[in-house]
């Protein structure tokens, strides 16, 4: 804002619109005097404090304005030396003000303010006054750089599109000029329901009363011809309007149109051309490249070459031996036509390059399943990615197919096909046609046959048509580097949703580099989406047959996988500084599982893995890995527990509950029993906070006789304490319970299981109403955790309940101090849970001690927090309400506070 101003002051309430446009924080005018104060040591770092600066400078009490050289003034300076000087002068002064003003003023949000507006203004008045030096002083080509940026802002600015198109006419590119006239014409009437304006007219009806300058004609070609080679349109074209967008938009005369087999490349690319082919005049030209081919012959550019120049008229006798030679022949032919050349089907860069087109107004549409990254940073090629269909566009392309009254009856049946095809067109084509052969089977039945076959691959194939799906993708497959066959192997077996680098590397085999260079060529391939830096997913029928080709190597992938979830999950626990259930034997060779260096990384790690973990657990279900599943599930009680609504979890907790069972009884004494019993105890703790008492108490009852069994007296204490807290609901009988806890704690001399005991002895004291007899409960437990490894992360549960005993005992100060100790300890250990419990009170005592402002934020924070967290319900369940209801509760609070 100091900056746009130009100088100029700017006022605090200026400020505050910008920043915090209709919602002002109740701290606005602090925060903008540390926003000044850092500016003013990041512009003069050794003025004094309360010194007066060079640059930053207060205007009285109202506002500050910056005096230091920018780019706007930069910018204003070079447009009024414009309008002093020559044309000649004056349009290179204007190009070089459009350089420095290559963007317009400010990020999104503040585009919109009056301020920002104006200097956007001032940028479209110089490049139209750009355009009128440029035109009469016969620089119109150097004037196009900036006012295309200028145009690409402004596309429904009919001045500023109306420049455009006189510039390139004027720069000698009537072609472009016309193409620009007529997306902008199209735009105009599917948007604002508008024909062009006069000035537009004008523009265009001066391009077309000028024609390119012509060439002279080769040797060896004869009559001019213009071609017409376009396979038939597709019968049926669905949505895609984004993609036929970007190809439109395109940005230069190439455009790649990539993406896996069957998703429809050729099909857009086709219809995109017979859609414009008006547009160009002069033809339109198709090769094949076979890339990816059947017969498994790749088209030659050679001989690519020799089919477009006979195309374009040139004598068998008068072609070129050598390919340069062909290449730059080629390039004459087009130098002043206005054609578009689709290159379906390419295979690489290599094969494409030769084919290109030099300076033209005509338009190259290629189509591969590779990405063509060479092609697109040599060639300054766009890139259209096309994913699957949409569900809509899935429902669209269906009912074009068979007819709106057999999808409009059966919306289930289409959504239930669009899944099992992975909306991959291909294949809902070959569904479709089965469909169209067979008119009175109903789409459920077709959707039964697709999403219960246990082989859909077999039943993508259309003989008469000669597709075979399977086919296709074998294709891609063949092209493959061993590597790359590998890691789709590894990738395949993966349940995903979604695999990282690091369980590639474990499932594949390979060192990390190797796989990072496997998930590269297979992206490339697109077989694989890279959704996230190193993070990839794999369409589901790309998955299916990876499966068949990986076949003798699934089980041996399988364990990997487990492994590598398995100990990776060990790592992220003993972050929390708890000692391990069992130890893990170490990981087979080949397998490196992850392993987040601190507790915020251990939270991350399963933040972004939790939907990987879970798919991990129900495919160790699947194979009988029951050990697996129950060392996963209970290793992630401590990131769960803050993340993870108790409902959400429960079919996982009963997966856990039956290999326990299944553990039991094929094992017998051989199973570690600890396992088992730790798996009932966090059952009974899921099930209680839920409201299922009856499961609770019986799954409290079995961790119980087990630990029991085993003279574990740790487990004992943790499985009294979890009842005291989720179980119990009489005040007394919930405070026994916990002095049990504690006393079974003692007797196990486990110090930091003795020191959350007391925690919770301290809170069911304090929720019986005898907060004070809870003080030294719970100092006592505090001293434990800081004398002993691993308490760190009890500390700060400790501290909240002693915050909340001093409330309940109504001292408000030492409350406070307290919970000034203990919320930032909580928030860098993530936990949330006692966070969201700490708050609604900790906030009441601040604004009984008169700290509103405080107040305010404790109860913010608890709002951000109930409402991004799947365990707040959890809570407030224990609580005997709603999180709803507390919701509402606190913004009331809130509300009633002064604004000011």
């Amino acid at each position: 804002m100091l900056l746009a101003a130009g100088g100029l002051p700017v006022t605090v309430g200026q400020l505050v619109e910008a920043l915090w446009q209709d919602e002002p924080s109740g701290s606005a005018l602090n925060q903008i005097h540390r926003y000044v104060g850092a500016l003013r040591r990041t512009f003069e770092p050794v003025t004094a404090r309360r010194a007066a600066g060079r640059w930053l400078l207060p205007v009285g009490a109202a506002g500050y304005r910056l005096a230091a050289p920018s780019d706007l003034l930069r910018f204003r300076s070079l447009v009024a030396d414009a309008h002093q000087a020559t044309p000649v002068e004056a349009t290179r002064l204007l190009i070089e003000a459009l350089r420095v003003a290559a963007a317009p003023a400010g990020d999104e949000p503040m585009r919109q303010l009056p301020l920002m507006v104006a200097i956007e203004d001032e940028r479209v008045r110089a490049a139209l006054l750009a355009v009128q030096h440029g035109i009469g002083s016969g620089m119109a080509a150097d004037v196009l750089v900036g006012l295309r940026g200028v145009a690409a802002e402004h596309p429904l600015d009919e001045q500023v599109q109306a420049a455009l198109v006189r510039c390139l006419h004027a720069a000698g590119r009537p072609a472009e000029s016309l193409v620009v006239y007529a997306r902008i014409r199209d735009r105009l009437r599917d948007e604002l329901g508008a024909d062009p304006g006069p000035e537009l007219a004008a523009a265009h009806h001066a391009a077309l009363a000028s024609a390119p300058e012509g060439t002279a004609t080769p040797a060896g070609v004869g009559v001019v011809v213009s071609p017409a080679q376009l396979p038939a349109p597709p019968a049926s074209f669905a949505g895609r309007r984004a993609a036929l967008a970007a190809v439109s938009a395109g940005g230069g005369p190439v455009t790649v149109i990539s993406g896996m087999a069957g998703v429809g490349k050729t099909t857009l690319a086709l219809h995109w051309a017979h859609t414009h082919a008006a547009d160009f005049p002069d033809g339109q030209l198709y090769v094949n490249l076979r890339g990816f081919d059947a017969t498994g012959r790749v088209t030659e550019p050679a001989d690519a070459l020799r089919d477009l120049l006979r195309s374009l008229g040139v004598a068998p006798a008068a072609l070129p031996d050598e390919i340069e030679s062909s290449g730059a022949l080629l390039r004459t032919l087009l130098a002043t036509r206005q054609l578009v050349l689709v290159l379906d089907n390419a295979r690489d860069a290599r094969q494409v390059e030769p084919l290109l087109p030099g300076r033209t107004d005509s338009v190259v549409i290629v189509t591969s399943r590779n990405r063509l990254a060479t092609l697109v940073a040599r060639a300054s090629a766009s890139l259209v990615y096309l994913e699957p269909f949409t569900d809509d566009e899935a429902a669209q392309f269906l009912t074009q197919r068979l007819g709106p009254a057999r999808t409009r009856d059966a919306p289930a049946a289409v959504r239930r096909l669009h899944e099992a095809s992975g909306g991959l067109p291909l294949a809902l084509a070959i569904v479709a046609a089965r469909g169209v052969l067979n008119p009175m089977f109903p789409l459920e039945l077709l959707a039964n046959e697709m999403t219960n076959s246990v082989a859909p691959l077999d039943l993508l194939v259309d003989d008469d048509r000669g597709v075979d799906l399977r086919e296709v993708l074998t294709w891609s497959y063949r092209a493959l580097a061993p590597d790359a066959a590998t890691a789709l192997h590894a990738l395949a077996v993966h349940p995903g949703p979604e695999i990282s680098l690091a369980a590639v590397v474990s499932l594949a085999d390979l060192p990390v580099a190797r796989a990072r260079a496997a998930l590269t060529a297979l992206t490339a391939a697109s077989l694989l989406r890279e959704i996230a830096p190193d993070r990839f997913a794999l369409h589901d029928l790309v998955r299916r047959y990876a499966l068949e080709q990986a076949d003798a190597e699934v089980p041996g992938i399988a364990n990997r996988l487990l492994e590598h979830y398995v100990h990776s999950m060990r790592a992220a626990y003993l972050r929390y500084g708890r000692p391990p259930l069992v130890e893990l034997p170490a990981p087979a060779p080949g397998v490196v599982p992850e392993s987040p260096p601190g507790l915020a990384d251990a939270v991350r790690w399963y933040e972004r893995e939790r939907a990987v973990l879970r798919s991990t657990v129900r495919r160790a279900a699947d194979l009988g890995a029951h050990q697996s599943v129950l060392l996963i599930t209970l290793d992630w009680r401590p990131m769960s527990d803050n993340v993870d609504a108790a409902r959400d979890l429960l079919p996982y907790i009963r997966l856990a509950l039956h290999a326990a069972a299944s553990l039991e009884t094929d094992h017998g004494n051989e199973v570690p029993l600890v396992l088992v019993a730790e798996c009932h105890r966090y059952a009974a703790a899921k099930f209680a906070r839920i409201g299922d008492t009856d499961a609770a108490r019986f799954h409290y009852d079995a961790a119980l006789q087990r630990f029991e069994r085993l003279g574990d007296l740790a487990g004992q204490a943790n499985t009294l304490r979890n009842m005291a807290v989720t179980l119990a609901t009489d005040p007394n009988e919930r405070v026994a319970l916990a002095a049990r806890a504690v006393d079974t704690a003692r007797r196990g001399d486990v110090p930091l299981v003795l020191s959350i005991a007391q925690c919770v002895h301290g809170e069911m004291l304090r929720l019986a109403g005898r907060a004070r007899d809870a003080y030294p409960v719970i100092l006592e437990g505090l001293a434990l955790a800081q004398r002993h490894p691993g308490g760190d992360n009890l500390t700060p549960q400790l501290l909240a309940e002693l915050t909340l005993c001093h409330l309940a005992a109504g001292d408000l100060a030492n409350a406070i101090t307290y919970g000034e100790r203990a919320l930032p300890v909580l928030r860098q250990v993530n936990n949330v849970g006692e966070e969201l419990r700490l708050l609604p009170e900790y906030g009441d005592a601040l604004l009984a001690a008169g700290y509103p402002a405080r107040a305010r934020q404790a109860w913010q924070r608890y709002l951000s927090l109930s409402a991004t967290t799947g365990i707040a319900d959890s809570l407030a369940h224990e609580a005997g309400r709603t999180a709803a209801d507390t919701a509402r509760l606190i913004h009331a609070k809130v509300a009633s506070l002064p604004t000011g």
